[in-house]
């Protein structure tokens, strides 16, 4: 009876210790570390046991592997892209801010172009 409560506590441990983990990164992280360790132990199970590794078990492995590679690149450019807009609403306002103290007008006429037209007060 004492090996089942054991048991127990030391199958709570490490579920305790991923949760507390996975609130400090983000959930495409912890997606994506979630197929690691299948990985891992099928490459434990193929060299280290010599499990049998059928083609059919390959292909579904390698497609699996492919779609988050995929997953993986969008989700990366989709940062990119939103990085990139903010950059140029930041430079954006900085013209703004710049040509308002030096008595120069800015004009942007779309989000995603800046474009200054400057006059001179006089």
């Amino acid at each position: 009876m004492l090996l089942l409560m054991g048991a127990g506590v030391i199958t709570a441990i490490p579920l305790l210790l991923f949760a507390a983990g996975a609130k400090r990164i983000s959930f495409t992280l912890v997606g994506f570390l979630q197929y690691v360790a299948p990985t891992i132990m099928l490459i434990l199970g193929l060299f280290l046991f010599h499990e049998p590794f059928s083609l059919p078990q390959l292909l579904s492995f390698i497609l699996i592997w492919i779609a988050l590679i995929i997953f993986s690149l969008s989700r990366s450019w989709e940062l990119l892209r939103k990085k990139k807009i903010e950059q140029q609403a930041r430079v954006s306002e900085n013209v703004e801010a710049r040509s308002t103290r030096s008595g120069v007008f800015s004009f942007s006429p779309s989000p995603g172009r800046i474009s200054i037209l400057a006059l001179k007060l006089k």
